[in-house]
C-alpha cells in the first residue's frame, strides 16, 4: 500500500517517490464533512492532479490509473477537485516550494554565502 491507501504501480513509483520526497511526509487533510467517506482519500487525488498538469496528453482519470492502478471516473475526480478548498493547494505550495540545497550538503550551490538560483552567461558582443 502507498500513501493514501492506494496501490502503487511499479512504472509510476519513480514519480510517486519524487513527489513525496519533494512534498515531505504526511497526508493532506480536508475539514471534516458530513456524508459518507470518499472511496479514495485526498492525497492520491492531489498527486494525480500534479502528475496530470505535468503531462501534455491524457485525461486525469488515465493519469490516476497510471499512478495507482485503480480507476476513477473523470467526473468523480472533477467533483473532488472542485470541492477542494484553496488551503489544500496553499499547503502543497508551502511544502514543495522551498530551497532544496543546504550550504553543508551542497556547497557548490552557494557563492559567498548566497544560494545560487540562476546565472547569466556573459554576452558575446
Amino acid at each position: 500500500m502507498s500513501r493514501g491507501g492506494s496501490v502503487e504501480s511499479p512504472a509510476s513509483s519513480g514519480f510517486l517517490a519524487a513527489f513525496w520526497e519533494c512534498v515531505g511526509p504526511g497526508e493532506f487533510t480536508l475539514p471534516r464533512r458530513h456524508g459518507r467517506q470518499p472511496r479514495v482519500p485526498l492525497s492520491p487525488v492531489l498527486v494525480a492532479l500534479v502528475f496530470h498538469f505535468m503531462n501534455a496528453a491524457g485525461t486525469l482519470s488515465e493519469h490516476f490509473t497510471q499512478l495507482f492502478g485503480t480507476s476513477m471516473a473523470d467526473s468523480s475526480l472533477s467533483e473532488r477537485r472542485t470541492r477542494m478548498p484553496w488551503e489544500v493547494f496553499s499547503e502543497l505550495m508551502r511544502r514543495s516550494l522551498r530551497p532544496l540545497a543546504s550550504a553543508t550538503a551542497q556547497a557548490e550551490a552557494f557563492w559567498r554565502g548566497w544560494r545560487l538560483v540562476a546565472l547569466e552567461a556573459p554576452s558575446s558582443a
